[in-house]
């Protein structure tokens, strides 16, 4: 899903950042779908998916370890995961799920 986040934002900024409704819903979903995937991961699947070429995770080197000394790495995958979820929320405000998992 963070391929197909990239490709969406991509192709509405060639739009010219136009308000697109029915792409914003389709990002908001993808964005939940991925702050499902980050929630529960290991920091073993946390480090695999942060050395992933399309990662979109913040808080990660380029060696998949927390950029922050000390500081967990299922944390950061879990702060992502809130993150994703927040953004979800921005593009589809009245969405349950993401109201819910915050």
């Amino acid at each position: 899903s963070q391929r197909a986040i990239v490709l969406l934002e991509q192709a509405q900024q060639a739009a010219g950042g136009a308000p697109d409704d029915a792409a914003d819903a389709m990002l908001g979903k993808l964005y939940f779908l991925l702050a499902m995937a980050l929630v529960d991961l290991t920091a073993e699947q946390c480090a695999e998916v942060a050395l992933s070429p399309d990662s979109l995770m913040v808080g990660v080197d380029e060696h998949g370890n927390a950029e922050e000394a000390g500081v967990p790495l299922a944390a950061v995958c879990h702060e992502n995961a809130l993150n994703a979820l927040r953004t979800s929320l921005d593009l589809r405000p009245n969405e349950p799920q993401a109201e819910h998992m915050l």
